[in-house]
């Protein structure tokens, strides 16, 4: 079996929609940490390039930030385009785009809107990711791998998201789907499912902060309601804190590479034992 340690990526190329910030960054690092040329995309240019920046002194052999819409089939068709006339294809993909409902509300007081929001950006950006990457690897006659980044929200339910659970939901039922789909023919498709993660943009925008994306410094602004929320995850959660960007990132390089090379269709929590915990 090959070690994840041992470069298993070296000579490989990955796309990471949702690749500016937080998870989407770290993936992208270790990515390229573990010797993959990596095409990172997002919509905020300043953390486009501050990760290109990031990407490029690893030296893993090239790097391009491509400012885009993923939930946009024509855009996701270009981005394409030009990672084959870059690197001539790509053998990994990650879709990692997400947005929580707000305001937090109650299924009667939710709105179209947030509804209509939340499932875009993140059930149907997966999605056309999905179907594109899928299709590059059939033209390619070459097998892939796919992570989807979704949330253990999806695993069950959460009060006052309900637009988020369920776009979350769709996520990994759709991961389910694809994978059972191509598994013959060497495309392997799983899916993440962290909880509240520590210090990242999301977390620091869901409890009043800001995510950098309004910051030339891309520096995020921890809220009022922050710190209580780390105290309380620290006594909810079995290990007594949150996952970090790095954990849940070290399990989508895991997935993707060669030492899961029998696993697909799984829905991976990482959560410090959230989700299985029944004595709370």
């Amino acid at each position: 079996m090959t070690s994840i340690g041992s470069q298993p990526f070296s000579g490989k190329v990955a796309i990471v929609n949702g690749g500016t910030r937080g998870i989407g960054r770290e993936i992208a690092l270790q990515l390229a940490d573990a010797g993959a040329r990596v095409v990172i995309t997002g919509r905020t240019s300043h953390q486009g390039e501050k990760t290109l920046t990031l990407l490029e002194s690893k030296d893993s052999g090239g790097a391009i930030f491509v400012q885009m819409d993923a939930t946009k089939e024509a855009e996701i068709v270009a981005l394409h385009e030009k990672v084959v006339a870059a690197f001539g294809g790509f053998d990994f993909a990650v879709n990692n785009l997400g947005v929580e409902d707000t305001p937090l509300a109650t299924i009667d007081e939710s709105s179209e809107a947030v509804f209509d929001l939340c499932v875009s950006i993140k059930a149907k950006s997966a999605f056309l990711g999905m179907k594109h990457q899928v299709l590059h690897f059939k033209e390619e006659r070459k097998p892939g791998a796919i992570v989807n980044v979704s949330s253990m929200i999806g695993l069950g339910g959460h009060a006052n998201v309900p637009a988020y659970t369920a776009a979350n939901g769709a996520v990994q039922s759709l991961t389910k789907s694809v994978a059972i789909e191509v598994a013959d023919i060497g495309i392997r498709v799983n899916c993440v499912c962290p909880g509240a993660i520590d210090d990242s943009p999301m977390l620091h925008r869901f409890t009043g902060g800001r995510d950098g994306s309004d910051a030339a410094d891309d520096n995020v602004v921890e809220g009022e309601f922050y710190k209580g929320y780390i105290d309380q995850a620290n006594n909810t959660y079995p290990m007594k804190k949150l996952p970090t960007v790095g954990e849940v990132a070290g399990a989508v390089i895991f997935l993707l590479s060669p030492s899961a090379s029998a696993i697909t269709g799984h829905l991976l929590p990482v959560d410090g034992g959230f989700t299985v915990n029944l004595s709370r």
